[in-house]
């Protein structure tokens, strides 16, 4: 069992896994003893030198119609804990500067369709299962005036009437690796902030890369909202020594018209909150 990645790209040797090896076309353990998953490290076979993930006493029993399921944070450290193929594994937000992130698991997935390669090589690609976005901001060349980002939060949908109200985003969940779903189980606001403040330039900076829960369409508009210091108060809402806070849409700019953009799973994201002198707006690009 060989793992590497859409790209042929392999984690580092040592990575640890936990490889859950089913009936075909269930998720009935094909070993008795393995219900809750066989640990695996990626290593190098001697002979040849091909990389594979070593399963130890179960390497030579890989035989038949059988599929596999792979979990791993990419870590040469931690194998995911024991569990069955179809149960829970909690996802939430491991705090700390900044407002945190998640851990970056990939799921691997191989399903036995009677066609495979008879080289005796099965590879087993492994995607993330969040979805990453990269946070940047910059101003327009002719936007003289000083200003300053200060914290930028994901609220989800919010009201119509002057934002009063926001919907949340998905914070915390369980994770099925059989099913590759999501089960949600807190929402809210999702603060990304800098480790200071960061004067905007007319060269995009970074603010963060984060990762996010996938998202299902639901037909609304989410939100970033925006916190940035704007002592000349271009904007109409700052002032020396009052931050300003603007709701700014999430729009696919992929797509023709205001089309709300839907984060996906094992997919990266780039969004530039650019703020423009025409009308004194700010606008996300994707």
């Amino acid at each position: 069992l060989s793992r590497a990645d859409v790209t042929d790209v392999y984690f580092p040797l040592e990575t640890k896994y936990r490889i859950w090896v089913t009936k075909n076309g269930y998720s009935t353990p094909h070993f008795s003893d393995t219900e809750k998953g066989i640990p695996g490290t990626e290593a190098t076979r001697k002979e040849d030198e091909m990389r594979y993930i070593d399963l130890g006493g179960y390497n030579s029993q890989l035989t038949g119609g059988l599929d596999f399921y792979g979990f791993t944070d990419g870590t040469t450290t931690d194998i995911p804990g024991e569990s069955a193929v179809e149960s829970a594994y909690e996802i939430k937000l491991n705090t700390g500067l900044n407002g945190g992130d998640y851990t970056d698991y990939r799921r691997g997935v191989l399903i036995y369709t009677g066609t495979e390669a008879t080289s005796g090589v099965l590879r087993m690609p492994f995607e993330h299962i969040m979805a990453q976005v990269k946070l940047e901001v910059l101003k327009e060349d002719n936007v003289e005036n000083k200003l300053e980002l200060v914290s930028v939060e994901f609220v989800g949908a919010v009201s119509q009437d002057a934002q009063t109200g926001y919907g949340g985003v998905v914070m915390g969940g369980s994770y099925n690796v059989y099913a590759n779903t999501f089960t949600a189980s807190e929402s809210g606001v999702r603060e990304v902030t800098p480790e200071e403040p960061i004067q905007v330039s007319t060269d995009a900076k970074s603010i963060r890369t984060v990762l996010v829960f996938p998202e299902k369409e639901s037909g609304q508009v989410h939100y970033l909202r925006v916190t940035f210091n704007d002592p000349d108060n271009f904007y109409g809402q700052g002032g020396v020594g009052k931050q300003s806070v603007v709701y700014v849409p999430i729009y696919d700019n992929r797509q023709s018209g205001a089309t709300p953009l839907y984060f996906e799973q094992n997919t990266s994201y780039t969004i530039c909150i650019s703020f423009l002198s025409d009308q004194a707006r700010i606008i996300t690009l994707v």
